[in-house]
C-alpha cells in the first residue's frame, strides 16, 4: 500500500526503513538506526545489515578445516564477531537490476576474495529482498566458495514495533518456539551447553513482557546486559519461529526461517550518546534483533550443526518477517 516505504544502504546491503501502517494511522518507521547516512558508515551496531562471512563470535579468532588452520582478524577482543572489522557489513554490495519486478524486489551481491579476513576461498553472495506492502519482508541469502569455508550469515535489523518515540522494547511481548538456548561464557561464546529454557528467564514458550527477562538476576543477563543468546529452534524448514508485539500500538510482527538457531540481542550496548532517527538519542535496549542462523562458534563445537559449506554446495538462508495488527 502507498504508506508502506523501505529502504536499503548498498552498504552492507542493509535495510534503513520500513514503515509499517497501523489501521487508520499513518506509517510508522519500525527499523532502528542512526539519524544519518553519514553515521551508517561510522557503524559498529550492525544497524539492519547482512552480515558474516560468519555471524557471531569465533573463539581466538582461529580454527582448523581438513587440517589447516586459519587465523582470522578479531575484532572483539582476541575472537572474531560477525565477520571481523571489515566484514560483509562493512563492505559495498552491488545492487543488481531486476528489470519490471524490481518495485517490491531488491538484490545485492558481493563478491568475497579468498583469505578476506581470514577465511578461505572465494565466496559470492547474494541478498534477495522481497516484500509485499504491510504485509511481509523476505530475505534470501545464497552463497557458494571455490574452496571449502565456514559459511553462517544473518540480518541485523533492529526492530521497535511502537516506532521512533518509543525509548525501548521492555514492554514488548515475545514468544520463541523454542524448548533450549545457549548459555555463554564471559567472553559471550557459548559453552556449548543447551539448555533447557524451563525454569530459566530465556523461556518463551508462552508470550510474556521482555522487560521481565532484561530485569532478570539471572547469571546469563548479567554476562550479556540482557539478552545476546541462541535458541535452539524448534522443527525444520521453513516455519515460523518466533512473535513480537507491542501491546500499546498493537504491532505484531512474526519471525519464519529455514535456520536452526535464532540470535536474539535486545541492543545491550547502545545509549552512550548515539543519536536516532528523529534526533533522539537512543537508550539502552532501543530495539531488538532477530539474527536467523546456524549456531555461533559452531567451528569449536563438533556438536552444533556444520556450517562448513564446500564448492558445488548452495549456502542458503531464508528469513520472512510477518507484519499484522493486533
Amino acid at each position: 500500500m502507498s504508506d508502506t516505504a523501505i529502504a536499503f544502504d548498498a552498504l552492507g546491503a542493509r535495510v534503513t526503513a520500513f514503515r509499517f501502517s497501523h489501521l487508520d494511522d499513518n506509517a510508522v518507521d519500525i527499523v532502528v538506526g542512526p539519524a544519518n547516512s553519514n553515521a551508517r558508515h561510522q557503524d559498529w551496531t550492525y544497524f539492519g545489515a547482512v552480515v558474516g562471512r560468519v555471524a557471531g563470535r569465533i573463539a581466538k579468532a582461529y580454527f582448523d578445516l581438513d587440517g589447516v588452520a586459519y587465523k582470522l582478524e578479531a575484532n572483539d577482543g582476541r575472537n572474531l564477531l560477525h565477520g571481523g572489522q571489515k566484514g560483509f557489513s562493512s563492505q559495498i554490495w552491488t545492487r543488481d537490476p531486476l528489470g519490471d519486478c524490481s518495485a517490491d524486489q531488491i538484490r545485492f551481491t558481493l563478491k568475497s576474495r579468498d583469505l578476506h579476513q581470514g577465511f578461505p576461498g572465494e565466496a559470492e553472495v547474494s541478498a534477495f529482498y522481497s516484500w509485499e506492502a504491510d504485509n511481509w519482508l523476505e530475505l534470501e541469502i545464497t552463497a557458494t566458495t571455490s574452496k571449502p569455508t565456514p559459511l553462517n550469515l544473518t540480518q541485523h535489523i533492529y526492530w521497535n514495533l511502537g516506532g521512533p518515540n518509543t525509548e525501548t522494547i521492555s514492554d514488548h511481548l515475545l514468544q520463541v518456539h523454542a524448548e533450549r538456548f545457549l548459555p555463554v561464557h564471559e567472553d559471550l561464546l557459548p559453552t556449548g551447553e543447551l539448555r533447557l529454557v524451563e525454569r530459566t528467564p530465556f523461556d518463551f514458550r508462552s508470550p510474556r513482557p521482555i522487560g521481565e527477562c532484561l530485569d532478570s538476576c539471572d547469571p546469563q543477563i548479567a554476562i550479556a546486559k540482557g539478552i545476546d543468546h541462541c535458541w535452539a529452534l524448534n522443527g525444520i524448514g521453513f516455519r515460523e519461529v518466533a512473535i513480537l508485539s507491542d501491546p500499546h500500538s498493537r504491532r505484531q510482527m512474526s519471525v519464519w526461517t529455514d535456520q536452526s538457531g535464532l540470535q536474539i540481542y535486545t541492543a545491550n550496548h547502545l545509549g552512550d550518546g548515539q543519536i536516532g532517527k528523529c534526533d533522539r538519542p537512543y537508550q539502552k535496549h532501543a530495539g531488538i534483533a532477530f539474527e536467523t542462523q546456524g549456531f555461533p562458534d559452531a567451528l569449536n563445537h563438533p556438536h552444533f550443526p556444520s556450517i562448513i559449506v564446500r564448492p558445488g554446495e548452495l549456502y542458503r538462508n531464508r528469513t520472512r518477517f510477518v507484519f499484522t495488527n493486533e
